[in-house]
């Protein structure tokens, strides 16, 4: 039996998910370059995990 490997990659409902906000509104940020992501075809969107921390990470507001 074949183990399946874990993904390298997130797809646009993946993230809405883990943030918990509307498909629509990823889509938005990935379609007006703010989310960096592969086009892979005309609708299949990939996110590497990594590139999805760091940006995650430079949206984290500090209290000055």
């Amino acid at each position: 039996m074949r183990q399946r490997r874990e993904s390298e990659f997130y797809s646009i409902r993946d993230i809405s998910e883990i943030l918990g906000v509307d498909y629509k509104v990823v889509y938005h940020k990935v379609t007006h370059g703010e989310l960096p992501h592969l086009r892979l075809s005309n609708k299949l969107i990939r996110i590497k995990k990594a590139d999805f921390e760091i940006w995650l990470e430079s949206k984290a507001v500090t209290n000055a």
